[in-house]
């Protein structure tokens, strides 16, 4: 409502009603006294009875003309309203999209990474075995070379011929052999 009316409407019009009763009666009055001035009276009351007459239609029309505008901004904010309906619709299924997609990639990700876990372990768990095997063969091996060099010792004790002693070319070449048919069984075994 606009700053300039105070006033409620219904109390304004029923001032302007008293008002112009007010001066019907005095034209009423005036037309007993004397006839001129009643009838100049008489035609002012009937001028303000159209002016009266004029300024609600000029009130009817001015809210007519408002209601339609009224109308016409809501149907405005109507479509407006329906535009935005449409798009966080549609911004609302891309973001759903993408939130899908963002959690599938997830899955995927955490799946990959146990099989990576898993596989990760695996190795760990082969490698260990593949030190112990190394370490099996190891003292093995310091148990027949030291085989080896004891009855080398002993043999030299024993005789002086020093032929039949196993070479340092062949304790590599049978360090070799049995290098390869460990590493044939570990693959077998894999």
């Amino acid at each position: 409502m606009s700053g300039r009316r105070r006033v409620q409407r219904s109390v304004r019009v029923t001032v302007a009603c008293v008002l112009l009763a007010t001066s019907a009666a005095t034209v009423v009055l005036a037309v007993a006294a004397s006839t001129a001035v009643g009838a100049a009276a008489a035609l002012a009351v009937l001028a303000g009875v159209v002016a009266a007459r004029m300024t609600y239609s000029e009130v009817l029309q001015t809210r007519r003309a408002a209601a339609q505008d009224r109308a016409t901004q809501a149907r405005a904010f109507g479509a407006v309203v329906r535009t935005m309906r449409v798009e966080t619709a549609t911004a609302t299924s891309v973001l759903g999209a993408g939130l899908l997609d963002r959690d599938r990639r997830i899955v995927e990700l955490a799946s990959a990474i146990r099989f990576a876990d898993k596989r990760a372990l695996a190795a760990e768990a082969r490698a260990a075995r593949e030190a112990r095997r190394a370490d099996d063969a190891q003292r093995r091996l310091s148990g027949l070379l030291d085989q080896v060099l004891t009855q080398q010792v002993a043999e030299t004790k024993s005789s002086d011929a020093t032929d039949t002693l196993p070479s340092v070319v062949d304790l590599l070449a049978w360090e070799a052999r049995s290098g390869e048919a460990k590493a044939e069984s570990g693959r077998r075994q894999a």
